[in-house]
């Protein structure tokens, strides 16, 4: 039954094979060891069959965060699945911010930890194995959904920052209209299929940065972040705030070394509340300007909603607002 299924969706599937889904939670498994012995089986199905061989195999799919899942994800580990998978992937969801997934201190629910784990484990015949980040959202019960905008865009940033290939968001609709149940209000979508503006941050995040390329990973400055994409001609800058809560409050001035002294850029809203006119498919788009100084350091105050920054050498002398044309 396996190896029929593996050939008639395998030609469909472009990169990934996920082996179950968060085998560690009781209802979903039976212990690491049966866990490992399934995923023996479909490995070597997956190799054997040229339909499927092209696929990287990923699992466990870890559901993260709980007492357990540490010493979970560390038995299965010595239990030598990395020499089965091309990924380790974890759902990453967690109290707080989503900046804390990419803490440097190698805390025991950051990708530093679990890239450890997977460097203490390679073993020799795969050398090469890393994390992917399998699920993980914000429910609108535990956060308003003009803070799930920001934290989507903020999550998927800081897996960029993090080189982590593979970042799925939970969830893509909402699976009821219970404004007090947390399991089913994930979605950037309401059950209608109304957009939230998670939806519409995607869409602006995409449209503007979509094709860049990243130049370096960001940095802290006074609890702001930023990203540098295609030579410091756009940037992404926030405030971290560290509370997990409804409000981010006061703004943060960052400074962002730049490779444009005195340039000027376009600075532009990445999260909006009203979701009815997305900020990519307007033909203009009101944007505020901030210029570098002669060596090169743009200075901008910002909260916790991301805004992007975009160079522009036909921008004005500063001052007040002007409408950019969208490319």
């Amino acid at each position: 039954m396996l190896a029929a299924a593996m050939r008639r969706y395998g030609n469909r599937t472009r990169d990934y094979w996920e082996v179950t889904n968060e085998p560690n939670l009781a209802m979903n498994g039976d212990g690491y060891i049966d866990y490992y012995n399934f995923a023996k089986i479909v490995a070597d199905t997956v190799k054997a069959d040229p339909v499927t061989r092209h696929l990287a195999l990923v699992g466990p799919a870890l559901a993260f965060g709980g007492a357990l899942s540490v010493p979970w994800l560390e038995n299965i580990m010595n239990s030598g699945i990395v020499e089965l998978f091309d990924f380790i992937t974890v759902h990453f969801y967690r109290p707080g911010v989503p900046e804390s997934v990419n803490d440097l201190d190698e805390s025991s629910h950051s990708v530093a930890f679990v890239r450890t784990l997977i460097a203490q484990h390679g073993g020799q015949t795969k050398p090469v194995c890393d994390v992917l980040s399998g699920e993980w959202g914000y429910s609108t019960v535990d956060v308003d959904e003009t803070i799930q905008a920001s934290y989507l865009v903020r999550q998927w940033l800081t897996m960029l920052s993090a080189k982590v290939q593979l970042a799925n968001w939970y969830d893509w609709v909402d699976d009821c209209d219970d404004a007090t149940n947390k399991e089913c209000r994930f979605g950037v979508v309401r059950s209608n299929f109304s957009p939230k503006p998670a939806y519409r941050a995607a869409q602006s995040l995409l449209h503007l940065f979509g094709q860049a390329t990243l130049d370096a990973p960001d940095w802290p400055s006074t609890g702001g972040r930023a990203l540098s994409f295609d030579n410091s001609s756009r940037f992404v800058i926030w405030n971290v705030d560290t509370n997990y809560s409804n409000t981010f409050g006061q703004p943060v001035t960052i400074q962002v070394p730049t490779q444009h002294p005195r340039a000027c850029y376009s600075v532009m809203p990445l999260i909006k509340s009203n979701t009815t006119t997305p900020l990519p498919h307007v033909p203009n788009l009101v944007a505020n300007q901030s210029c570098a100084d002669k060596s090169g350091w743009l200075t901008y105050a910002v909260t916790g909603e991301p805004v992007a920054m975009i160079l522009d050498s036909n921008l004005p002398e500063p001052g007040g607002k002007r409408v950019v044309p969208v490319k």
